[in-house]
């Protein structure tokens, strides 16, 4: 018989109820089996779990919504501008998905910084030839 490491029975009800509501891609049906049997015992019925997951997933869906706000308005830190200035022609062949990851502020100014770099490379290289 398989072992797990904590054993079923020793683990909190929420993560048994996560466990119970999984699928086979995520969890191996033993295990399933196990939580509902062990959500049984602790006299759960089949209602009362699935509000509980109910409440559960949407406390999850909160913050996943938090974590999206919070990243949309972060930016870089003072050194982190400094160097993307300076080392821009790096920074053209990376982090293009911030976007995508919800960094929407740190998308925009990447993009600033870039061209900024740029202008400041082109002035030292005019101001050099002249």
């Amino acid at each position: 018989m398989i072992e797990f490491n904590p054993p079923i029975e020793t683990r909190d009800t929420e993560e048994l109820i996560i466990i119970s509501k999984s699928n086979t891609d995520d969890s191996q049906q033993l295990a399933i089996d196990l939580a509902k049997t062990e959500l049984k015992k602790r006299g759960l019925t089949q209602s009362e779990i699935d509000k509980k997951y109910e409440e559960l997933e949407d406390n999850y869906q909160q913050e996943i919504k938090k974590e999206l706000d919070k990243n949309a308005i972060e930016d870089f830190t003072v050194f982190e501008k400094i160097f993307i200035l300076l080392f821009w022609y790096k920074e053209l062949f990376s982090n293009w998905n911030l976007r995508k990851d919800g960094f929407i502020l740190k998308s925009k100014r990447r993009i600033h910084l870039i061209g900024i770099g740029i202008l400041i490379y082109l002035i030292f290289i005019l101001y050099a030839i002249y």
